[in-house]
């Protein structure tokens, strides 16, 4: 197999391969050079994702997924829900940790798009000098 990473990649990539769970060392290596590991790119957030490492809440609706930001190493949850656009990174420890703080910012965005007219009018008060 040919290694295709350079040496940041591969580090966050073996970062993130050293955090699932039930697999031996020697597995572990292989998965960090492996396509298991996948490439996403979600809100602004360039990450490796352990679609293999998952927890799955509501039946199936919930999917925490272990990933780890490209840019900076930081290991977080992307959790998704079949009825969301957008995935939200969290980075608690607990994937249902990670799915609650979730549904908070879903909860809380969804209130900020009730009032985006306002959000749009500040906008402009801002870009005009009158705020």
């Amino acid at each position: 197999m040919f290694n295709f990473f350079g040496k940041k990649h591969i580090k966050r990539r073996q970062k993130l391969a050293m955090q699932r769970p039930m697999t031996s060392l020697l597995e572990r290596d292989i998965l960090a050079i492996s396509d298991e590991l996948e490439y996403d790119y979600q809100n602004w957030v360039a990450a490796y994702v352990d679609r293999q490492h998952k927890a799955s809440f509501d039946g199936g609706m919930t999917t925490s997924y272990r990933a780890i930001s490209i840019s900076d190493g930081a290991l977080f949850w992307l959790v998704t829900h079949v009825e969301k656009k957008f995935a939200y990174h969290s980075e608690k420890l607990d994937p249902l940790d990670a799915v609650r703080d979730a549904e908070r910012a879903w909860i809380d965005r969804k209130a900020v798009r009730r009032q985006w007219h306002k959000v749009e009018e500040q906008a402009r008060d801002l870009l005009m000098g009158r705020v």
